[in-house]
């Protein structure tokens, strides 16, 4: 294992990595007050991020909403499925691509099965107490 240090300044701010053979894991630490303006987490075999990252993302949004969320805001247009996808730099050509069985776009169901996790882990509450389109945080567990 190596470990790499890097500065990065303003005459050169972008970060490139490539793997040859090898898959490995990076973190950055980057401060609160630099902003990412084009960034994808992307999983080469699916076209999506990894499940854990769509699932900590899940999680990030509904603590910024003060634990709940309703999925879909008729007045704003907002959704989750799409503020998900623009937090991981997920494109609208990988958000469109269809299930193998055709029926709808595969970026619902992943985020649905990010969310079946979450709640299979007890972080979320189950539909039958948050309610229908309603994602909450379980507060037992935070």
């Amino acid at each position: 294992m190596k470990t790499i240090i890097v500065e990065i300044s303003q005459d050169d701010p972008i970060i490139r990595f490539e793997l040859k053979k090898h898959k490995c894991l990076i973190a950055i630490g980057i401060p609160d007050d630099v902003q990412i303006i084009n960034h994808s987490v992307v999983n080469t075999d699916t076209g999506f991020p990894p499940r854990k990252i769509i699932e900590q993302t899940i999680v990030k949004i509904l603590l910024e909403s003060k634990g709940s969320v309703k999925i879909r805001d008729a007045d704003s247009g907002w959704n989750i499925y799409d503020e998900i996808a623009a937090r991981l730099g997920v494109s609208v050509e990988a958000r469109k691509r269809l299930t193998k069985a055709g029926a709808e776009p595969a970026w619902r169901p992943e985020v649905g099965y990010a969310r079946k996790n979450l709640e299979q882990k007890h972080i979320l509450l189950p539909t039958d107490i948050s309610g229908r389109g309603t994602w909450a945080l379980n507060s037992e567990r935070l």
